[in-house]
């Protein structure tokens, strides 16, 4: 009954926001904390047996005879490591969201549909990741999505577009996951989660599989913005700070990840899979961590600079080894860790300057040294500046990249293009440190250090990579049994050092090129500002698929926008071409598949010679030398020509009159 009492605990909270507002005003945010304080104490306390692998199980009947084979949905839930490790992360980093709130929000105003919609996000999230079932799974992504949606619609006007395309991509995925695991259960003959996964059908039908994991790819792609489907989060930052930090650093993104490291189980020897998932996450992580350097909003700065995280991790996911799974795992909490601390300390120093463009402060950092030293440790942990968790983790995932199953040439790049995603991954960092707190020119006079209730529950995670770099001991165990929940054997074995080796040397050159580029920051971050590379936001992404959607219409639109007979012909002549050259040359065969067969008694080299004189026939008729090839106009005119001669005396208007 543990599971059901921590999602008990977390519904009782939405039940009980609305009345602890009209108490306590923003203060809510303790009691409510309270909450998934205790939901948290009560499932960490399963995790020995969980860790022996005796996962925490709870199921009730719900749907009789859901599927054809007579097969029951329960509402099931089921707690191993993989999903214990999401649903605390989404406990404590929400409780600590909770109580940075109590002290950030606004007073009267507002704070009930806040609190509201933030439990039931939270309780939305927990269902995500301990659902057991594939129905359960599938409404709680849903919910996931309506509730971040209503957290940024909640800012107004400035939120509105946001929201709405937010919407519309998370429902894409949603679409693509209801295609996935619709197949799935089909196929399995169950809608229970772990039972789809210990299938046979995934070896028997290898092309299923492939079919599958795309479906799932791009559902996780949706909900952790990774290209093309990126744009939205970085919009999503017109919702409240505590919201950012949540939305970004435990659920909605987090729900993609686990999505992939949870089908990681079927699918992590898929090349399809591989390939997929660290080209696409590879290449957003470079292309946000660009954008990033661009920004000069603290706030969106930290928003790419979630995007181009999640591409790491994404990436690492498809290498699909135990050592790349546990890595990405490591990763994940590192980034929940600096990534929440970091956009709660950038609302403290916009609570207190009143701004957060690094080009409206000034020197800050003696006036908010509290505020400064927490959001430095945040930041160098981010841009992995040993001893740091997040060099910790950054190690593990150019270590995982040595092994991925895309040739030695495809490693080499891919430990290449993680360099360059590193570097810039630093500059965006200290342009965090140094826009912040040092290279502004306003009066910053009159800015003081914000209360202790403000900034010290947004730098305790950040702070947590310091001493947690120095008991990584402690996670090897959590690690292993994570990675037996998805299938894996691992032996994992964290470490601050494991001496002289390629990601240690990448490491070095990364930190090398990033000092020496802070002395040259001024010129380099305002090239970066003054340069358009890619579209940047959901209106550039739409505008430029709304016209290459007209130019690919126009393009086909020009073949039959004439009257030219050979002009009409010949897209069909073509096509018929090409397809009987494709039956011709696989006849036989693309690995034993046949895609055409062809009927006995009929390769009767006598049939060219008609074949010649119909092609000939056609050739006269569409190339007749009176045919004009020049538009509608004279096509008109070579007409009225002949219809004149013919009939003499007639008028022209006429004839005009006839044919148009």
């Amino acid at each position: 009954m543990t599971l059901a009492y921590v999602v008990l605990l977390a519904a009782l909270a939405v039940l009980l926001a609305p009345v602890t507002v009209k108490v306590f005003d923003r203060k809510a945010g303790w009691p409510l904390a309270g909450l998934f304080v205790i939901a948290a104490v009560l499932l960490g306390s399963r995790l020995p047996g969980i860790m022996e692998g005796t996962p925490v199980e709870f199921s009730v009947p719900w749907v009789r005879d859901f599927v054809v084979d007579g097969h029951d949905v329960n509402f099931a839930l089921r707690a191993d490591a993989l999903s214990w490790f999401f649903a605390m992360l989404a406990l404590v980093i929400g409780a600590v969201v909770f109580i940075y709130s109590a002290a950030y929000l606004p007073k009267n105003k507002g704070n009930t549909s806040f609190y509201t919609i933030m439990t039931a996000f939270t309780l939305s999230i927990l269902l995500l990741v301990l659902s057991d079932d594939v129905v359960i799974l599938f409404l709680a992504w849903e919910l996931v999505s309506l509730a971040s949606f209503m957290l940024i619609a909640r800012s107004g006007q400035s939120g509105e577009a946001g929201s709405q395309r937010t919407l519309v991509l998370t429902f894409i995925g949603g679409l693509t996951l209801l295609s996935g695991l619709g197949i799935a259960a089909t196929a399995a003959g169950t809608t229970s989660l772990h039972e789809i996964m210990r299938s046979d059908i995934w070896v028997e039908r290898p092309e299923f599989a492939v079919a599958v994991s795309v479906l799932i790819a791009v559902s996780a792609f949706t909900k952790s913005a990774q290209f093309p489907f990126h744009f939205w989060l970085p919009e999503a930052m017109a919702a409240a700070t505590p919201v950012s930090a949540f939305l970004h650093a435990a659920a909605v993104v987090k729900a993609g990840i686990y999505l992939l490291i949870r089908f990681s189980t079927v699918f992590h020897d898929e090349l399809v899979w591989n390939v997929l998932l660290i080209v696409t996450g590879m290449g957003t992580a470079i292309m946000s961590a660009i954008f990033a350097t661009q920004k000069t909003d603290l706030k969106k700065l930290t928003a790419y600079s979630t995007v181009s995280h999640l591409g790491w991790i994404v990436a690492t996911i498809g290498v699909g080894t135990p050592f790349a799974i546990t890595a990405a795992i490591v990763h994940t909490l590192a980034h929940a860790l600096f990534k929440s601390s970091i956009f709660m300390l950038i609302g403290v120093i916009d609570h207190e300057a009143g701004s957060r463009d690094i080009r409206r402060l000034g020197v800050l950092w003696n006036k908010m040294p509290f505020t400064f030293v927490s959001i430095l440790i945040g930041a160098a942990s981010m841009a992995a500046v040993p001893p740091l968790f997040g060099f910790v983790s950054k190690e593990g995932m150019l270590a995982a990249f040595e092994e991925a199953p895309i040739g030695n040439t495809g490693v080499v790049l891919l430990l290449a293009a993680a360099g360059i995603g590193a570097f810039f991954t630093f500059n965006y960092s200290a342009k965090i440190i140094f826009g912040a707190f040092f290279d502004g020119k306003r009066d910053m006079s009159a800015v003081h250090e914000a209360p202790v209730s403000l900034w010290l529950p947004a730098a305790l995670p950040g702070l947590l990579s310091l001493p947690m770099a120095f008991l990584l001991s402690w996670f090897n165990e959590p690690l292993d049994a994570i990675a037996a929940a998805v299938g894996l054997h691992s032996h994992a074995h964290l470490a601050l050092w494991h001496g002289v080796n390629v990601p240690l040397l990448i490491s070095v050159a990364v930190l090398a090129a990033g000092v020496a580029a802070l002395f040259v920051r001024r010129r380099f971050w305002h090239a970066m500002e003054s340069r358009e590379l890619l579209p940047r936001t959901g209106n550039d992404m739409l505008e430029s698929l709304h016209k290459g959607s007209r130019a690919v219409g126009k393009l086909a639109a020009r073949m039959g926008d004439t009257h030219n007979p050979s002009k009409l012909m010949l897209p069909i002549v073509l096509s018929i071409i090409a397809l009987a050259g494709v039956t011709l040359v696989f006849t036989e065969g693309v690995d034993g598949v046949a895609l055409a067969q062809r009927a006995p008694g009929l390769d009767n080299p006598w049939d060219i010679l008609p074949l010649i004189i119909v092609a000939l026939s056609m050739a006269g008729l569409v190339s007749y030398p009176e045919s004009p090839d020049r538009g509608r106009d004279d096509w008109y005119r070579w007409h009225w020509r002949y219809l004149t001669n013919v009939f003499p005396g007639r008028s022209r208007c006429r004839f005009d009159a006839i044919y148009r």
